[in-house]
């Protein structure tokens, strides 16, 4: 089975079937991409392959909740890969920390440590030259 396909996609059901639809579309194609209904197929056996893994993962409730949270969490970190273009840095100087600092979206985590640390050596760094 691609990775990027999912085992709602396979089965050919929505994420919202109900279990008696999903076990239906799994016997559906089971039968029909059976490697014994089609003798020298490989693609055959490759699709028998991956409708009984998505079947596997989807035949009890607690697979298919694991499975659901499985392809949010794919999702999430898709849609982080695409927005993010860069990991935040510190800012060098005290023009960059005033340009995050009056930023719409206010640090957070790591460079939120980050900035303090920076703001106290800018501090110490002024105290110095006075």
């Amino acid at each position: 089975m691609n990775p990027r396909t999912t085992p709602y996609a396979v089965l050919g059901v929505s994420p919202d079937a109900s279990d008696a639809e999903i076990a239906a579309a799994y016997r559906r194609l089971a039968r029909r991409w059976h490697p014994d209904r089609n003798p020298g197929s490989r693609e055959a056996e490759d699709r028998a392959k991956a409708i009984n893994v998505a079947y596997s993962e989807l035949k009890t409730p607690e697979a298919r909740e694991r499975t659901d949270l499985r392809l949010r969490q794919e999702r999430a970190a898709a849609a982080w890969r695409r927005t993010s273009h860069s990991p935040p840095t510190a800012p060098r100087n005290l023009f960059e920390l005033a340009q995050v600092l009056t930023s719409e979206m206010p640090p957070r985590g790591a460079l939120r440590v980050q900035l303090a640390a920076c703001l106290g050596d800018l501090v110490i760094d002024f105290l110095k030259t006075r």
